[in-house]
Parts: structure tokens; C-alpha cells; sequence
């Protein structure tokens, strides 16, 4: 195991897509962090007030840090299509062949492609997502008590410290279930035209139910039984899910419940491990050619 480790590392240094993502993810962070910065100048101006004095700034540390973790915006959708084209080249040259003649069992190559997954996706959304924040907090300061844009554009939202940390783990958690689905997918399927239309449907439509079901909720329509049978069953709810709390003067404080957060734990770690142990009973099934 520990032989396949160092030589995805290995491949990982020198791997084109690897780094072709990379600067990918590079450059639309600072893309995006020009944007935002020039649609607070835009609003400053029209408001005739100094951009320092700027409430609810879209270009903040603590704003783009909740923007860049997004699975279905910016960065987060390149990550999973990479990452299927990094495994499915694995198939396409013999590597996985190679290994399996090699004395590897195959348990052991598809623990492998997985934690080698895990490090492919992680180190690539911790990447962007410090270099949104380092860009954020230098042009617009980082106050994890502060506000970010305002929500739908007019909604004034605040956020705290325990919102910030549950934000960072619950979504650092379902990059961690993306993967393991993900690289179910593409072992079993083992093309990279038909892993990536499945894996991108399923994270697409998983993180949006969980945004408009609670903004429905949220408007004040009982949708106790729904927003539960979505904490349940969907992995990508809490990280997606807009959760409130009203305070004095009508401002609305960016929580995670203590039932959203809970449940998104344990359903993350459910998923993530059936994606594993079903991917890897159907890796061991089926011949490699």
C-alpha cells in the first residue's frame, strides 16, 4: 500500500492534469477576486461612500472563503472532472494492470486510487480556497464577525466564528464524499465520457435541492418533513442550506443548526464509506483488461 502511495506522488509531481487544474485554479481566483472587488468599487461609487465604509462587501476575506468552497460554482466543478480524468488514464495505459500483475490485491490498488483521490481533491480545493482567502482579506479585510454580500443582493447577512468553522469542516467533509463517489463512478464505468456526465448530475442536483428547500422553508412554508429527509439523504444539505437566525433590525445571522450540522457529519461518513466498499466489491468483481 504504502509502495502505491509513493508512486501516485510520484506521478502526481510530474502528472499534466494535475497541474494544468492547478493553474487553472490559480488563475480564476484571482479572476474572481477582481470581479468582486470591482462590483464593491461599483457600489461604493453609487452609494458616494469610501469602500472602506462598505457594508456587505462581496470582496472580503470572510466572503470569498464561503464563495470558494462552493461544489458547483467556479473551481469546485473542475475539481471531480479532473480527477476522473487522472483515474480513468490509470485504466486507459495498463497502470492498474500493471499493478495487479505486479502482486497488488485489488482492494489494495482501489484503497489506493481512492486515497490518492482524497489527496488529488483536497490539495487542490485547499489550495484555491487559501489563495481566494489570502486575496479577499488583503483588498478587503477578514472580520469572522462581520457580514458578507448580501444575500440575493438585498438581504444584509452576518456570520460568526461558529458558523466559519462548522462552514469549513461540513464542506471539507463532502469534498471527501465527492471523491469516493467519483471514483466509484470512474472504476466502474472506466471511460471518461460517461463518468463525467453521472458525477456532475449527482453533485449538481444534490447541492441545489439543499439551497431551495430551505430557502422555501426559510419564506415560511412547513417543510419540516422534507428539510429532515434532506439532512438525511443528502450529503451536500448543510453545506448548501440557507439557515438563519433574524436579529435586531431585521439582519439575518448565516447559522448551521445543531441538527444540519450533526446529521451532515453523519451522513458524509455513510456515504463516503459505501461509495468506498461498493466501489472497491465492484473493482474486485470485474476483470481489468
Amino acid at each position: 500500500m504504502g509502495r502505491l502511495f509513493k508512486a501516485f506522488l510520484f506521478k502526481l509531481k510530474r502528472d499534466l492534469t494535475f497541474r494544468i487544474t492547478l493553474f487553472i485554479g490559480i488563475g480564476l481566483a484571482i479572476f474572481l477576486t477582481l470581479i468582486y472587488f470591482g462590483i464593491d468599487l461599483i457600489t461604493a461609487n453609487e452609494n458616494n461612500i469610501p469602500l472602506s465604509e462598505l457594508a456587505n462587501k462581496n470582496c472580503s476575506g470572510q466572503a470569498m472563503l464561503m464563495n470558494s468552497f462552493s461544489q458547483t460554482q467556479n473551481f469546485g466543478l473542475s475539481i471531480p472532472i479532473n480527477l476522473i480524468s487522472f483515474i480513468s488514464l490509470e485504466f486507459t495505459y495498463g497502470t492498474i494492470r500493471n499493478k495487479i500483475i505486479a502482486g497488488n490485491s485489488k482492494f489494495k490498488i482501489y484503497t489506493g486510487l481512492f486515497v490518492s483521490g482524497l489527496v488529488f481533491s483536497l490539495s487542490l480545493i485547499i489550495i484555491y480556497v487559501l489563495i481566494c482567502f489570502g486575496l479577499g482579506t488583503i483588498i478587503g479585510g477578514f472580520n469572522p464577525n462581520g457580514s458578507t454580500a448580501p444575500f440575493f443582493g438585498f438581504i444584509p447577512t452576518n456570520i460568526n466564528w461558529d458558523f466559519l468553522l462548522r462552514f469549513i469542516f461540513i464542506n471539507l467533509l463532502t469534498y471527501v464524499t465527492l471523491t469516493s463517489f467519483a471514483v466509484m463512478v470512474v472504476t466502474v464505468i472506466r471511460h471518461i465520457g460517461g463518468s463525467i456526465p453521472i458525477v456532475l448530475i449527482v453533485i449538481i442536483f444534490a447541492a441545489m435541492f439543499g439551497s431551495i428547500s430551505s430557502l422555501i422553508a426559510y419564506g415560511g412554508t412547513d417543510l419540516d418533513g422534507l428539510i429532515w429527509a434532506l439532512r438525511i439523504l443528502d450529503p451536500f444539505y448543510a453545506s448548501n442550506a440557507m439557515e438563519f437566525k433574524t436579529l435586531e433590525g431585521g439582519t439575518l445571522l448565516r447559522i448551521i443548526s445543531n441538527e444540519s450540522f450533526i446529521v451532515s457529519i453523519i451522513s458524509n461518513i455513510v456515504y463516503t464509506a459505501l461509495f468506498f466498499f461498493g466501489g472497491a466489491l465492484i473493482f474486485r468483481k470485474r476483470d481489468v483488461k
